[in-house]
């Protein structure tokens, strides 16, 4: 409270029935009021905040420098590390930048100093996450985390390929061929593609109770509140920075693609607290997902995106530990599903089973990226032979003898009074109440 400042300023404040301008001496306010002094005229107040606010226009500029200055590099040989490193240092020295955070070489959260932030995702119109180079080879978290569970099935025979980029650079193939598996499997399959799968999609997730579950999209770790989290782009694209989306948990990435002119485009993005906020209505159906996003299984992941989707019920969660490549991680989405769709295997194959055979056909590790695919949860997890438990109670209401009189309660009783297994009262002196609860496997 002691900082004062020499320099006169003039203020503006209200007194009844009229409104006037004072002029006071900054000594008369000390420099933390000053930082959070709302400006005060005619009854109106307005926030600091606002007044602060950087235009849109600015930061879309400040995005679209970056993305030229990365084709200028890219023109010029440099090596991807090189342009990661020159971009970041550009982007720090913008007037409007307050600052920039790196997740290896290709993701930037660029904070501007009214205190809105973007994601950079670098090279997405190669891989589903950014360039080749300096990769931490993490080869030795090849293993699957475990969780013991009674039923190695999901319980619901619904399913859902979520394809955000359907109409962008990845191929079509890959969703197209999961769909048909899951659909020949005997799974009720919805296909959500390109701007279908939006925000608004997201939270009611857990009201479709899929047991399989199959995202292509593009991800990537964003600081937030000084945490590193993995967030999931969702649609629409837009081709100017976005206004707040209005829920909780949602960032904001720039993404290069082919859909814009422009050759970029913002999206938003969410994260684990959007998990927890708007997907807590109904639990999983001990679901299986498959996740072809890169991060998506980044060890930064696993208390945040990965932890909340097992919290609320997911039975198995897979996904890369960084960056997947399509060369890569698209043959192995496929063949994830054609191993585990398998009907001819006996036993039926298992997450594990199919993480093996795509490390075997040479796509975990990602040779160009070094990401690899990995389980959380139950590798145990199988998606054929599935079945449903069918409970049926049977009720039967006996006389002394033993001689049945009515099954179910209905009116038997004029009055009833309930021991230990008996009921006593109304028309009979003694009767006993036979209980049984029968419980069945089903196929689908």
């Amino acid at each position: 409270m002691e900082a004062l400042i020499d320099e006169s300023i003039s203020c503006y404040g209200t007194m009844p029935n009229e409104s006037r301008v004072r002029k006071v001496s900054r000594k008369a306010i000390p420099k933390d009021i000053l930082s959070i002094t709302e400006i005060v005229s005619n009854g109106s107040v307005l926030d600091m905040n606002d007044i602060n606010k950087i235009d849109t226009s600015k930061k879309d500029n400040i995005i679209k420098g970056a993305y030229s200055k990365l084709s200028t590099l890219k023109k010029r040989g440099y090596a991807f590390k090189e342009q990661s490193t020159d971009i970041k240092k550009w982007l720090e020295e913008q007037d409007e930048v307050e600052e920039v955070s790196a997740y290896g070489d290709t993701d930037f959260t660029v904070k501007f100093k009214d205190k809105t932030q973007v994601g950079i995702l670098l090279d997405r119109k190669k891989m589903y996450g950014g360039g080749p180079d300096n990769f931490q080879d993490i080869t030795s978290n090849k293993q699957s985390l475990s969780l013991s569970v009674d039923d190695p099935h999901p319980i619901s025979q619904k399913a859902a390929v979520i394809d955000t980029l359907r109409d962008d650079w990845p191929p079509a193939s890959t969703p197209d061929s999961i769909y048909n598996l899951l659909e020949a499997d005997g799974y009720d399959v919805d296909y959500i593609k390109s701007d279908n799968a939006d925000l608004q999609f997201f939270t009611a997730f857990d009201n479709k109770e899929y047991g399989v579950v199959f995202i292509r999209s593009h991800g990537g770790i964003m600081n937030v509140d000084g945490d590193d989290k993995l967030h999931i782009m969702v649609r629409p694209f837009f081709s100017s920075f976005p206004p707040d989306s209005g829920y909780t948990g949602v960032g904001v990435f720039s993404v290069g693609t082919d859909v814009l002119p422009q050759g970029y485009a913002y999206t938003y993005a969410f994260n684990n607290l959007f998990v927890q906020q708007y997907m807590n209505n109904k639990h999983f159906p001990n679901s299986l997902f498959h996740l072809l996003v890169c991060h998506g299984a980044d060890p930064l992941a696993q208390n945040d995106m990965i932890k909340s989707f097992l919290d609320r019920g997911v039975g198995c969660y897979t996904g890369w530990t960084q960056n997947a490549s399509s060369a890569h991680g698209d043959p192995a989405a496929v063949q994830f599903f054609q191993v585990l769709c398998n009907s001819s295997a006996n036993p039926a194959n298992t997450v594990q089973n199919a993480i093996t055979q795509i490390s075997s056909a040479g796509h975990s590790p990602d040779p160009g990226t070094s990401a690899v695919l990995v389980a959380h949860g139950s590798n145990a997890m199988q998606i054929i032979d599935c079945y449903i438990i069918k409970e049926t109670s049977n009720i039967a209401i006996r006389d002394p003898s033993g001689k049945v009189i009515r099954k179910g309660f209905h009116d038997v009783l004029d009055a009833v009074e309930y021991g230990t297994n008996q009921i006593i009262g109304g028309k009979y002196s003694k009767l006993k109440i036979d209980h049984n609860v029968e419980l069945r496997k089903i196929k689908w």
